[in-house]
């Protein structure tokens, strides 16, 4: 069965959001290779959050925090743990705020500035886009 252009499109998301310079992926018999020009090193296998060092700069959008990548919203570290950041709650600068999970990785999402997170704006197990906003900071 071919692969969905939908799913295409969020592979190569993907792989240029995260700086993926390779990626070979066989999903229902159809096998799919994306290759970027030389530039950051791929990074190979699959991650959890203790593995994945790296965090994805998202954007700011005015008082907003985007998603930088298309995945599942986690606003806790682990089903019954805490969550990251609470309505009301001051953050600061570089703190992980959520996870995003895109193919079995999970990408930690961090504040681009200190301040208070006014409002949630997605919720926990949905489907995010990237560029869609995640956090609205307050005073």
């Amino acid at each position: 069965m071919p692969i969905a252009i939908a799913r295409l499109r969020e592979l190569i998301d993907l792989a240029a959001s995260e700086g993926v310079e390779s990626l070979d992926l066989v999903e229902d018999g159809t096998r799919v290779t994306i290759r970027r020009g030389t530039g950051a090193p791929a990074r190979v296998g699959a991650a959890s959050v203790a593995a994945t060092p790296q965090a994805s700069a998202p954007q700011a959008a005015g008082d907003a925090l985007v998603s930088p990548i298309f995945g599942v919203l986690h606003l806790t570290p682990a089903q019954g743990a805490a969550p990251f950041a609470r309505v009301g709650e001051a953050v600061r600068h570089g703190q992980t705020l959520c996870l995003i999970e895109a193919m079995k990785m999970f990408t930690p999402i961090v504040s681009d500035r200190d301040g208070r997170i006014a409002a949630i704006l997605a919720e926990p197990g949905e489907e995010v886009a990237r560029g869609q906003p995640l956090f609205r900071f307050g005073s």
